[in-house]
C-alpha cells in the first residue's frame, strides 16, 4: 500500500484503517461507513467527510458502473441520486459491533472544524478515545452516587447509629464498598447499571458474551481498587486521573485486561446528554451542600 493511498475512518473509540482505496469503497459499499463520517488520507493528511472526497465518489460510481456491466444490476447511485455516497443510507450493517456514533463533527450539515482536519490518525485517536474515558467516568460517577443515596436511606432506615457514630468520609467508603456487588449482578443479568444505559455503554466479556455474576463483581472489585482508589482521600483522585489517562493513551483499563471484558459504546441522543448533564449538576451541588453541612459553625 503506497502512502498517498491510505486511508483512515474516525468512529467512537478509535479510528480504523489503514485502507487503500479499493478496501475503502468495499465497506462504504456494505454500508459498514456514513458519507458524514471522517475520513484521513495521507495524501493531503487532512480530515474529512467521505462524501467530499472526490476520489471516493469517482471510486463508487467506477464500482457501480463495473457491476452493472457484470450483473445487469441498477447501479445504487442512479437509485439514490440524493446523496453523494448511496450506501450511507441503507440500515445495512457487515460488522457485529453496534452502531457507533463519531462525535467529532460526524453531522452530514455539520462543517468539520479546520483544526480538526490536520490532526494526524494517532491525534484523533487520542481525542475519540478521551471522549469515550468522559462518558465513562460520568456513568460511574452518577452509577456511585445513586447507590449512595440508596445506602444512605437503607442506613438511616434500619441502622440510624450508624450515621451519629460514623464520619461522612466512612459512610462514602461502606457505600462505595457495596457497589461492586450490586454492580456485578446488574451486569450480569442486564448488561448495563443506570448510569451506563443513560450514557449508551454496555460491558460484555471480549467475545462479545454477556459476563456471569463471578465476573461481573471481579470487575467491580477491580475498578473499585485501580479506578477509585477505594475511595480513600487522595488516592481516589490519583487513582481516576490514572485511570482516564491510561484509557485515553491505549483504550483499554487494567481491569478490563484483567477480566477479559470490553465496554461497546453505542450511539448518544441529545436527549440523554441533556439529562446526564442535569444529573452531574444536581449531584455537584448536593456534594456541595453536604459539605458545608459538615463544616463546623461560628458560634
Amino acid at each position: 500500500m503506497t502512502e498517498a493511498n491510505q486511508y483512515f475512518v474516525a468512529r467512537t473509540t478509535a479510528q480504523e484503517g489503514p485502507f487503500s482505496l479499493p478496501e475503502l469503497i468495499l465497506r462504504v459499499d456494505a454500508g459498514r461507513y456514513q458519507g458524514s463520517e471522517l475520513c484521513w488520507s495521507k495524501a493531503d493528511g487532512l480530515w474529512l467527510p467521505l462524501q467530499e472526497r472526490s476520489e471516493v465518489t469517482a471510486a463508487l460510481s467506477a464500482f457501480d458502473r463495473e457491476r452493472e456491466a457484470k450483473t445487469g444490476e441498477r447501479p445504487k447511485a442512479e437509485a439514490q441520486a440524493d446523496v453523494s455516497i448511496p450506501r450511507v443510507e441503507t440500515s445495512a450493517e457487515v460488522s457485529s459491533e453496534p452502531a457507533l456514533e463519531a462525535p467529532l463533527g460526524s453531522g452530514a450539515q455539520d462543517e468539520v472544524p479546520e483544526a480538526l482536519r490536520k490532526l494526524s490518525p494517532e491525534q484523533i485517536q487520542v481525542a475519540l478515545r478521551a471522549s469515550v474515558a468522559w462518558r465513562r467516568f460520568i456513568a460511574r460517577t452518577i452509577d456511585m452516587n445513586c447507590a449512595a443515596f440508596v445506602f444512605m436511606i437503607g442506613v438511616a432506615i434500619f441502622a440510624p447509629q450508624l450515621i451519629k457514630e460514623s464520619s461522612l468520609p466512612m459512610l462514602v467508603f461502606y457505600s462505595s464498598l457495596t457497589w461492586p456487588w450490586i454492580e456485578g449482578v446488574m451486569l450480569a443479568r442486564l448488561g448495563w447499571t443506570p448510569g451506563k444505559r443513560l450514557l449508551g455503554l454496555r460491558v460484555v466479556r471480549i467475545d462479545g458474551a454477556p459476563l456471569d455474576v463471578a465476573l461481573g463483581i471481579q470487575r467491580g472489585l477491580s475498578v473499585w481498587v485501580f479506578g477509585q482508589g477505594m475511595e480513600l482521600m487522595f488516592l481516589n483522585l490519583i487513582a481516576m486521573l490514572w485511570g482516564f489517562k491510561s484509557y485515553a493513551q491505549t483504550g483499554s483499563n487494567i481491569w478490563d485486561r484483567q477480566c477479559a471484558t470490553r465496554v461497546e459504546v453505542l450511539a448518544l441522543s441529545r436527549a440523554r446528554v441533556a439529562l446526564a448533564t442535569g444529573l452531574i449538576f444536581f449531584i455537584a451541588i448536593l456534594a456541595i451542600f453536604v459539605v458545608m453541612a459538615q463544616l463546623p459553625r461560628a458560634t
